[in-house]
């Protein structure tokens, strides 16, 4: 709840334009048939005048109205909605209503339909790169991330902590690890995404660590190194794909992490 009132939402002015791309983005993340599905299993579960059943489909509709309100005023993530979506098949199994079979049935359709898209996108990555069109600035964040956890799990120093700007890197070296790799968030450029990660450890847990920074933008340890007592630059990382460079990464050891408040941690 904390994470998500500070700092999370800005102000851009009422308008339509996230409110569109917040609907958008639910219908293709659960497809239309289930969407519609669902809303119908939320009327049907009230009805029945069950507490559980009225627990589980007002709980599950509250995350998806919460955003929705959100998408009037900035922008809204369709993922955000993950937990209604999750909540909401078991009324839709469950309860008989209208149009059920069908709406199930071509749901299903759907989903393998998008589950056969990106299984084949993410088989066939190599050919998006000859495609002129598409941002290459994306793509290769396809390309090599089980080698940079790798590299970041070789380079740890004992009792050291590993960390980074990105939000989703964090929690993906920590995955492609197994868990070997302790990782935190490094909030050194601002931004309003993975905030959650910022509530997880107190400033007493934090400070007087050392730091292994690993990081694809330029400054970083110019920023971090005011927090440090001392920090040093390594030597870069790259992932090199058929003689071509896709991915460059900068290492930076941070000795005695001085002030991890906001920018690793937001708790007291």
């Amino acid at each position: 709840i904390l994470f998500q009132l500070a700092g999370r939402h800005g102000e851009s002015g009422f308008g339509i334009e996230y409110l569109a791309a917040y609907l958008g983005g639910v219908l293709g993340l659960g497809s239309p048939p289930l969407v519609v599905a669902f809303a119908l299993a939320w009327v049907v579960a009230w009805r029945t005048g069950d507490p559980a059943w009225r627990a589980l489909a007002g709980g599950a509709a509250a995350t998806f109205f919460v955003f929705l309100l959100v998408a009037l005023r900035s922008e809204s993530n369709a993922h955000w909605a993950g937990p209604t979506l999750v909540a909401s098949v078991v009324p839709a199994v469950l309860l008989d209503y209208r149009w059920k079979r069908g709406l199930l049935k071509s749901g299903l359709v759907v989903g393998v339909v998008v589950a056969l898209l990106a299984t084949g996108l993410a088989l066939g990555r190599s050919a998006l790169l000859e495609i002129d069109r598409l941002p290459k600035k994306e793509i290769v964040k396809m390309f090599g991330n089980d080698e940079i956890a790798a590299e970041v799990e070789r380079r740890l120093a004992a009792g050291e902590l590993a960390a980074t700007e990105r939000y989703s890197a964090v929690h993906d070296v920590a995955f492609r690890t197994g868990g070997r790799v302790p990782t935190r968030l490094a909030l050194l450029r601002g931004g309003s995404h993975g905030l959650a990660s910022l509530y997880w450890y107190s400033p007493d847990e934090l400070r007087d660590r050392d730091v292994l920074l690993f990081t694809e933008r330029d400054g970083m340890g110019e920023l971090l190194a005011p927090r440090c007592a001392s920090i040093e630059e390594l030597e870069p990382w790259s992932y090199v794909r058929d003689g071509v460079e896709l991915r460059r990464y900068r290492f930076y050891r941070c000795r005695d992490l001085l002030h991890p408040e906001d920018v690793f941690t937001r708790l007291p």
